[in-house]
């Protein structure tokens, strides 16, 4: 599915994810929350939502616009993709546009079609 991050009138970030969350994702990212609370770090507010980032949003100029276009974005996409590892990476916004750094690589023991 495609979503965005922030309000329709202050949109931020447009999304593809999955329609369905495997139940081993789910648990995994808790597992990672779950430690990170160990270690002090606060939760962020909002919940785990898979995704793939496809655009970030500055600034936007004609907001009906955006909404028009949004709205004929299929909210339902049918991809299968093979998933040979997991990247976790450091995103790090700069007035000239977000950097990311890999962190770390995760070959999973085996391929995962979601």
């Amino acid at each position: 599915k495609t979503g965005i991050f922030g309000s329709r009138y202050d949109p931020r970030v447009i999304w593809l994810g999955p329609t369905q969350i495997p139940a081993e994702i789910t648990s995994l990212a808790n597992d990672v929350l779950d430690t990170f609370d160990a270690i002090g770090f606060l939760r962020d507010r909002q919940n785990f939502v898979p995704h793939l980032t496809l655009g970030r949003i500055k600034a936007l100029h004609d907001k009906r616009l955006f909404q028009e276009v949004v709205q004929q974005i299929p909210q339902q996409l049918y991809l299968r993709e093979e998933v040979s590892r997991i990247i976790l990476f450091e995103s790090i916004l700069r007035k000239e546009g977000p950097l990311y750094k890999v962190e770390q690589a995760f070959s999973l023991k085996s391929s995962n079609v979601v």
